[in-house]
């Protein structure tokens, strides 16, 4: 099932859903935030990478996935209570499985990414910024967090120092956090990320912990 919400209330942001056919309880959530350039109030434009790209393919997977969308002239660390907010809320609507809830955004997803994570440290079973980044001396709070970075090293619009330093502090700090740096790759690392290394998949058939 793909449901597409336009917001109900003035707080509230539009998102995409999807569900498995066999829906059921207790199923793990993704969450995804997509990139400047697909801001404003048409969910069509964030279908057009990532998770959303995909989405009849997420019918098929044991999850429920979120896309919000975020609104135009706003950044995602700025909104990160109401992405708080409306996670709670598919939480209890759609009875998931609050242990197992993953987060992944690319370029300022990835910087949303990074920022809700240190905002809620212990929310979150495991994040996969790309392309993105944030505040290195803040992140240990979140060291004990999972955490599988991406970005290209090429990437022009965002240096990829910004991955870089986050994942050094973590692992300075006693993480394990992961960074995958793609050989002669920009800004669009995301279309391997999540379209031929399939993150979203492996983050919830991989996790056997």
């Amino acid at each position: 099932m793909i449901k597409e919400v336009i917001k109900k209330t003035e707080n509230e942001l539009n998102y995409i859903l999807t569900c498995p056919d066999n829906m059921q309880e207790n199923l793990p959530l993704v969450v995804f935030l997509h990139g400047a350039g697909e801001r404003g109030n048409d969910l069509n434009l964030i279908k057009r990478h990532g998770l959303p790209k995909r989405l009849e393919e997420f019918e098929k997977l044991p999850a429920v996935t979120l896309s919000p969308q975020c609104e135009m002239g706003k950044v995602w660390p700025t909104e990160i209570y109401r992405i708080k907010d409306l996670i709670d809320k598919i939480v209890i609507e759609y009875k998931v499985d609050a242990s197992r809830i993953y987060l992944t955004g690319m370029s300022m997803g990835g910087f949303g990414t990074w920022a809700i994570a240190c905002a809620f440290p212990t929310f979150f079973r495991a994040i996969a910024p790309v392309c993105g980044g944030g505040l290195a001396w803040n992140v240990g709070v979140i060291k004990d967090l999972p955490v599988h970075a991406f970005h290209g090293d090429k990437d022009e619009v965002v240096n990829p120092f910004y991955s870089i330093n986050m994942v050094d502090k973590l692992n300075s700090l006693g993480s394990n956090a992961k960074l995958t740096l793609l050989h002669n790759v920009g800004h669009n690392c995301w279309d391997w990320v999540y379209d031929d290394y399939k993150v979203i998949e492996k983050m919830i058939l991989e996790d056997k912990t």
